[in-house]
């Protein structure tokens, strides 16, 4: 699934070939579950919820100004509004607003764990820890310049950082940096992949991708 100016694309992953596309605003952010996928639509200020078998977009649940990030669990959907400052806490099944919950400045990407959100500030350079079932922050942790996406694994939280061209590894079990990684230029996107323990960075101005050896921090 991936987000363009005015669709969301699914895409099939072993021909490459779009076999759907879903009209949007301007879709920013996508999360997947077993059953929907998850949109944020920064030109309608919206959550979008898209059914994954029949790509049908079902609901759309009013979000803060400039959603950004999303990231889902089993029961809720997390949005990082970037104007606002903030992150929604979303009941999946109803829509409900269950919280909002103050962050840092500018925040933008939002990843989920067994049991806490993380999420990368990208004016204040810092990453916002909450503690997913009380909703209270619980830790802001100082971050390289303008960080733009983050990942998790079991042990560790993933940062790429625009200007200043790296990532940043924080160890979850202190929060304390692990890790200092060069990549390329202006890194926003970053994944990782469990089977091959491998972390993924897009350097958008270089167009190409950083893989990160995930057990040693070395750029293979």
């Amino acid at each position: 699934w991936v987000p363009s100016p005015s669709y969301i694309f699914k895409i099939n992953k072993t021909s490459g070939v779009a076999v759907a596309n879903i009209s949007a605003s301007n879709p920013e952010a996508i999360a997947v579950d077993s059953q929907y996928v998850w949109v944020t639509d920064w030109g309608t200020e919206k959550l979008l919820k898209i059914k994954k078998d029949t790509n049908e977009l079902i609901g759309s649940i009013d979000t803060g100004t400039n959603p950004f990030g999303v990231a889902v669990d089993e029961q809720f959907a997390w949005v990082s509004n970037f104007a606002d400052d903030n992150v929604y806490k979303i009941n999946k099944t109803t829509g409900a607003l269950i919280s909002t919950i103050d962050v840092g400045d500018g925040p933008i990407g939002i990843a989920v764990d067994r049991n806490f959100v993380w999420v990368a500030n990208g004016n204040s350079d810092n990453v916002t820890q909450i503690d997913k079932y009380s909703n209270v922050v619980l830790d802001t942790i100082g971050i390289g310049d303008a960080p733009y996406g983050l990942v998790v694994d079991r042990d560790y939280v993933w940062v790429a950082n625009r200007f200043s061209d790296d990532v940043w590894v924080i160890d979850k079990l202190d929060n304390s940096i692990a890790a200092t990684i060069d990549v390329g230029s202006l890194p926003k996107s970053i994944s990782f992949d469990q089977y091959s323990s491998s972390v993924w960075a897009g350097n958008t101005f270089d167009d190409n991708i950083s893989q990160i050896d995930g057990d040693t921090g070395t750029v293979i």
